[in-house]
């Protein structure tokens, strides 16, 4: 959107991953060397951890193209305690839909493949991204896999990433020397502050940016207190910037833009007050999962979780979790975006809890089944407030994510006739070529959910619950963006046209009126 105004050939703090901004500090550089040299050694499991928003992705990914074309990479993302459907998972990441349902089975059937490949002169590397999810037996399942052989030659390396808390799994597997069976486990720390201003004009020079100023100092200080570091949260405070610069029409950040950010992303009401309040206290709330010294060692203080509840500014503990939640129609009469979650769901089972659960969070919701229900339902919303479509993949995808011409159409539709709808995507099996196609269409976005079917009663509500915690702080988190972004359009078109913000005004869409944007009585 606003790439123009400054300048810029492409976003320079787009959430997405991309190894072509990565900027390599010192504990980068250390990092992909760690990355290399136990790749080397070509036998036991690396370990590699770091907090939220460190830039574990991206330097994985960086790492995974230095390999070359002639190494095979398999890539899941799993969270469970079933051995079956880890290998199972790995199969179809490698193209293999088994029919076996037994762990003795799969297994001869993940080392066959591997020595078919091996055989070939191709070298595999599995990498399990947010392994601290995986339960024990899952875990020690994955350890193992490092250890298959043929002729005393290890078939495939295996990489665990993670949060911190992930050694600590690790480490407290009853079954496994872990001495002996894992290479050092790798903590990646955060940017210091004297590297986050290198950081911010790499980003800005990758993107076509000469002139640095448009962060100035004052205000650069200001993003390190803050961020503390975290290249995801300094990518999300920056980018906002930017948006808030572009609808104001200035091409240099201020001071009072900067507070007014912090107050409309963490949503605390006044920007002077909200900027007092985040800068003192939620930057040193956040608490990393291991407190213990590993490789690259811990970070020297707490830093804020860009992605985990907000802490009561009265100091009491309490989580914020209402002011959090996602606001429905009778939000408007209140200033906030309404917003109304759309559910795409084939499990009956599914739907149901979803629905239980959006009820109690007071989530505005549609339970669909269909996707011509969806479509009917969506041409027939006469609602103005926030869509967000969360739905499952295989509506657009075949079994193992291939590709199926109905839900491609389904996709196209949805991108091109409802591309102001955020769209998340949710999956019991999270394949990593679901994920790639995904982001190929600018769809960031894909939860893993458990399988009702399939998982023990006695777990049903453990994982569904963590499931939903993870959907709903993107519903916030997009809520949140959304809600400031349409504060600040409607400002900047009320200022432009002399419309006073009191004035119980709105928009109204190009498709219903003719005025060219005028603001028209609610």
């Amino acid at each position: 959107m606003y790439e123009k105004f400054y300048g810029f050939k492409d976003r320079p703090f787009n959430p997405v991953p991309d190894p072509g901004y990565l900027y390599l500090s010192s504990y980068h550089k250390d990092a992909l060397a760690y990355l290399t040299a136990e790749a080397e050694k070509n036998s036991k499991p690396i370990i590699f951890t770091g907090d939220i928003g460190t830039g574990k992705t991206v330097l994985l990914r960086t790492f995974l193209k230095a390999l070359g074309p002639e190494v095979n990479l398999v890539q899941i993302f799993y969270s469970g305690n079933d051995r079956v459907q880890l290998l199972q998972m790995i199969l179809l990441e490698m193209g293999i839909d088994s029919e076996q349902n037994n762990v003795e089975g799969l297994r001869s059937e993940v080392k066959e493949h591997l020595s078919n490949l091996f055989r070939e002169g191709r070298e595999v590397f599995l990498i399990i991204d947010e392994a601290q999810d995986l339960d024990e037996d899952a875990l020690y399942e994955a350890c193992l896999l490092s250890g298959l052989e043929v002729d005393g030659r290890h078939l495939v390396r295996v990489i665990l990433a993670g949060l911190p808390k992930l050694r600590e799994n690790i480490y407290s597997l009853s079954n496994l020397d872990c001495k002996d069976t894992i290479a050092e486990p790798y903590y990646l720390k955060n940017l210091p502050d004297e590297d986050i201003p290198k950081y911010i004009h790499h980003r800005l020079a990758t993107a076509g940016c000469t002139d640095f100023t448009v962060f100035p100092e004052d205000v650069l200080r200001e993003i390190c207190h803050f961020s503390r570091g975290i290249p995801r949260l300094i990518n999300m405070i920056c980018d906002a910037l930017l948006l808030y610069g572009y609808f104001e029409e200035k091409k240099v950040v201020t001071m009072s833009l900067f507070k007014e950010v912090i107050a409309d992303l963490f949503n605390n009401g006044k920007a002077e007050d909200s900027y007092q309040y985040e800068t003192a206290s939620v930057a040193s709330d956040y608490v990393s999962a291991d407190q213990e010294t590993m490789s690259g060692e811990e970070p020297a203080s707490p830093l804020p979780d860009i992605y985990s509840e907000e802490k009561d500014p009265e100091g009491n503990g309490n989580s914020r979790t209402e002011e959090l939640s996602v606001h429905g129609v009778g939000s408007r009469e209140r200033g906030i975006l309404p917003m109304t979650v759309f559910v795409l769901e084939k499990n009956a089972r599914m739907r149901v809890r979803l629905e239980n659960k959006c009820r109690e969070k007071g989530v505005d919701s549609v339970m669909l089944s269909t996707l011509e229900e969806l479509f009917a339902t969506l041409e027939s919303s006469s609602d103005l407030g926030l869509h967000v479509l969360v739905a499952d993949s295989s509506f657009f995808f075949a079994k193992g994510g291939n590709e199926d011409s109905a839900g491609n159409d389904a996709l196209d539709r949805i991108q091109r006739d409802y591309a102001y709808m955020p769209l998340i995507v949710t999956a019991t099996l999270p394949l990593t070529v679901i994920r790639t196609k995904l982001f190929q269409r600018g769809i960031p976005l894909l939860l893993h959910k458990p399988d009702l079917n399939r998982i023990d009663l006695s777990e049903v509500r453990t994982q569904f619950d963590g499931f939903f915690n993870e959907l709903q702080l993107c519903l916030s988190n997009i809520h949140s963006q959304f809600g400031a972004i349409y504060q600040k359009t409607i400002t900047w078109l009320a200022d432009s046209q002399g419309v006073t913000a009191t004035s119980g005004r709105r928009v109204k869409g190009s498709n219903r009126s003719n005025s060219g944007g005028n603001i028209n009585e609610e």
